[in-house]
């Protein structure tokens, strides 16, 4: 089912590995999906959760990253801009 020796994988690996070759081929097809329906049905984007059986995962914020506040947006941002640029 993997393409891989069993016997060199625990039992968590091997059920772990098998679960997501699953989930990457749902991406695929699910992919293929919305883009078809998209193409020749609806006028609408249709994203590939609507085709997904599995729950889509959120991605997880990689460390080190300093969470973007929601007040303000790009304000602090402008201390970096040269004076007179364009939308300062």
């Amino acid at each position: 089912m993997l393409g891989v020796l069993p016997w060199e994988w625990t039992w968590r690996q091997l059920e772990e590995a098998a679960i997501w070759r699953l989930r990457h081929q749902w991406n695929q097809t699910a992919d293929l999906l919305s883009m078809l329906f998209n193409t020749h049905v609806s006028k609408d984007e249709t994203t590939r959760a609507s085709f997904h059986p599995y729950p889509l995962e959120k991605k997880a914020k990689p460390a080190g990253v300093a969470p973007v506040a929601k007040k303000g947006g790009a304000q602090p941002l402008k201390v970096f801009l040269e004076p007179g640029a364009v939308g300062v």
